[in-house]
C-alpha cells in the first residue's frame, strides 16, 4: 500500500494549487517530476510533459493516511484559457456567419468556426490521451498497478500531422480572402482579426518545425 509519505517524498518542488503556478509551469515549461502540495486528506500533484492541459492529479488518503483513489483533472490555467478563447472566438464567429449580408464574410465565419471546433475536438482527444499517459508514469513512480480502459491514443505526430492537412488550407484561404473583403469593402477590423490569427498560426507552426530541424 502507498503511504501519504510515500507520494510525498516524489515533489520536488512545493507548489500551491493555483492558476498562476499552473500558468507559470506551463509558461517556464516546468518538466520538474513533481510539483505540488499537500493537504490533511490529499495530495495536489503535476507535471508538465509536452501540452499545455497537462492534468493535475488528486491523490485522497483514508484515516490511516493511505493512497485510497486519484482523480485526474485538466490544470486550472488551461481550462480557463480554453473557456475564455472560446467566449471571444465563437461569437465573433457566429456573428460573423448568421448576421453579416456580405457571402464572403459569412464564409470565413463558417471556416473560422468549422477550424476552431477542429482543434477543439483534436486538442481534447490529444489531452486524455497525455492524461492516461502522465497518470500511467505516477503510477509507475508509486509502483501501483492499475486496471483501466485506455482512451485512444492519440500521438503527438498523428496529431500535428492531421492539424496541418486540416487548417493550412484554411489559414492560407483565410488570409486570401480577408485580404480581399479588406480591399473590396475599405474595412479592416475583421479582415485583420481573422486574417491575423490564421497567418499567426501558420508562422507559429513554421517556427516549431524549424527548432525541430
Amino acid at each position: 500500500m502507498v503511504s501519504k509519505s510515500d507520494v510525498s517524498r516524489i515533489i520536488l518542488k512545493q507548489r500551491d494549487d493555483t492558476f498562476w503556478q499552473h500558468l507559470l509551469t506551463t509558461i517556464l515549461k516546468d518538466r520538474t517530476k513533481y510539483q505540488g502540495t499537500e493537504y490533511v486528506d490529499k495530495i495536489v500533484l503535476w507535471r508538465y510533459e509536452n501540452w499545455v492541459g497537462f492534468p493535475v492529479f488528486n491523490l485522497y488518503f483514508n484515516e490511516q493516511g493511505y493512497l485510497e483513489k486519484i482523480n485526474t483533472i485538466e490544470n486550472k490555467a488551461s481550462k480557463l484559457s480554453g473557456i475564455l478563447l472560446c467566449l471571444i472566438l465563437v461569437p465573433f464567429g457566429l456573428f460573423a456567419t448568421i448576421f453579416s449580408n456580405r457571402f464572403s464574410v459569412q464564409i470565413v465565419g463558417l471556416l473560422f468556426l468549422l477550424t476552431l471546433a477542429f482543434i477543439i475536438f483534436f486538442s481534447r482527444g490529444y489531452m486524455k490521451s497525455e492524461h492516461s499517459s502522465l497518470k500511467d508514469k505516477l503510477l509507475e513512480t508509486l509502483d501501483i498497478e492499475e486496471v483501466s480502459k485506455k482512451p485512444k491514443v492519440y500521438s503527438s505526430s498523428k496529431f500535428l500531422v492531421a492539424s496541418r492537412i486540416f487548417i493550412w488550407p484554411i489559414s492560407v484561404f483565410l488570409i486570401a480572402i480577408s485580404i480581399y473583403i479588406a480591399l473590396e469593402t475599405k474595412k479592416i477590423g475583421y479582415p485583420i482579426l481573422v486574417g491575423g490569427i490564421a497567418l499567426t498560426y501558420i508562422v507559429s507552426d513554421f517556427l516549431i518545425l524549424f527548432n525541430k530541424r
